[in-house]
């Protein structure tokens, strides 16, 4: 499998807006992706899926939403391959996602119409992960809320290392009801971590130990050893980020067995977790 990182550009506007006419009150995000390429996909056939299956798709179900996949010429992303998303409105966005990013119902049911092609990409040529921030053009200061300004942001470059308790989870869309009782206990040094979980039996009973490494907002862990035999070996990639002694994990955006094979697909994007540190 290889890696590759480009950029996806989406542009949040009241008007049509080219370079020239960005305005006050537009919306400006911007999306990272890391891409797993399947053994023997290049990014050329990988980008070709996209303008040839996925573009004409989703242009065909969103309406109000363009997209256009690009090159980077100059500049940090030289040669980068990438995607703009070109939006009527910020009421249209707001029409297929909420605030924090996911899908509102109404584009859950658009998201359904196209989602084939994305399975398709996901299984014949490879899987992503991503980030973003969206940004408020030329906003008057007094418009701000002045209690956020200068407020530490999500920050993914902040420590891991230490004790971590699961406090909340989401699993299938399904959250787990634990009476603000802690169920998992997540430990972190340089290299390794160790996990304890109660799986909902009242018994401490599940276990692992393996290695991991942070990459921007990407991490991913590999199990040496588990309690539960068919996790051993298997890496996993999950999206986090730390706001102070929060961390938050969403994912596996991408699970491999130990001969590097895609595995347990059922649980690929299905949990989202949020724990404390204890230390």
């Amino acid at each position: 499998m290889k890696v590759f990182v480009f950029t996806l550009i989406l542009l949040t506007f009241h008007c049509a807006v080219t370079a020239q006419s960005l305005r006050t009150g537009n919306v400006v995000g911007v999306h990272h992706l890391s891409i797993d390429l399947k053994s023997g996909v290049t990014m050329e056939k990988y980008m070709k899926f996209w303008k040839d299956i996925v573009l004409p798709v989703y242009r065909a179900q969103m309406g109000g939403v363009d997209m256009q996949t690009m090159y980077g010429l100059r500049g940090e992303c030289e040669t980068c391959m990438g995607l703009m998303m070109i939006i009527e409105s910020e009421a249209v966005r707001n029409k297929y996602w909420k605030t924090d990013g996911s899908w509102t119902d109404y584009g859950l049911k658009k998201l359904q119409a196209i989602q084939f092609a994305l399975d398709e990409m996901n299984d014949s040529y490879g899987s992503f992960i991503s980030t973003y921030t969206d940004w408020l053009v030329g906003p008057d200061i007094e418009s701000l809320d002045m209690d956020l300004l200068g407020a530490s942001p999500s920050n993914t470059t902040a420590s891991i290392k230490g004790t971590w308790a699961l406090i909340q989870g989401e699993y299938s869309g399904k959250a787990r009801d634990n009476k603000g009782e802690i169920y998992q206990y997540k430990f972190f040094d340089d290299k390794y971590f160790s996990l304890m979980m109660n799986p909902e039996n009242g018994l401490w009973n599940t276990s692992a130990v393996g290695t991991y490494t942070t990459q921007g907002s990407s991490y991913a862990e590999t199990f040496l050893h588990s309690s539960v035999p068919e996790f051993a070996g298997c890496t996993a990639v999950w999206n986090y980020r730390i706001n102070g002694d929060t961390l938050h994990m969403e994912g596996p955006s991408i699970i491999t067995d130990k001969d590097g094979k895609a595995a347990f697909p059922k649980m690929l994007n299905s949990v989202k977790e949020v724990r404390v540190r204890v230390d």
